[in-house]
């Protein structure tokens, strides 16, 4: 199973982002279904939507986010889930864990994920996540 970030769907998504090409090339391997199934949050899809918007306006984000709802399993951020990122989030020393990224640590202990694409290098502090960044 892989959880996917929104750092790495925005650099799949747009060209000019410094890790298109290894986001490109992650994608394949993702699609295989090298690691399992596919997951998404209802956070990311989110952030994904905010951040796409200024770069490709409302119809192209939407056919974006449209894109990722028909090809992962949407996880939502429900009141357990939402205290227990908030927890990660109050309770982090070393890192700088954005909320979001804390709920993504929070549903991949949750659903038992270990599998994150992301380029976010704040993850490569958290051990129960393998960062699949390559």
């Amino acid at each position: 199973m892989i959880l996917l970030d929104t750092s790495f769907i925005i650099a799949f998504y747009s060209e000019v982002d410094k890790n298109h090409k290894k986001a490109r090339e992650l994608m394949k391997r993702i699609v295989v279904k090298e690691f399992g199934d596919l997951f998404i949050s209802d956070y990311i899809i989110g952030e994904v939507a905010t951040g796409l918007l200024k770069k490709t306006g409302i119809t192209e984000t939407v056919r974006i986010c449209g894109e990722l709802l028909e090809s992962a399993y949407l996880l939502t951020i429900d009141e357990a889930l939402f205290y227990n990122s908030l927890d990660l989030f109050k309770k982090q020393k070393n890192t700088s864990l954005s909320f979001t990224d804390c709920s993504n640590v929070a549903v991949m202990d949750y659903r038992g994920i270990k599998n994150l694409a992301a380029f976010d290098d704040d993850f490569k502090s958290v051990k129960s996540i393998n960062l699949i960044s390559v």
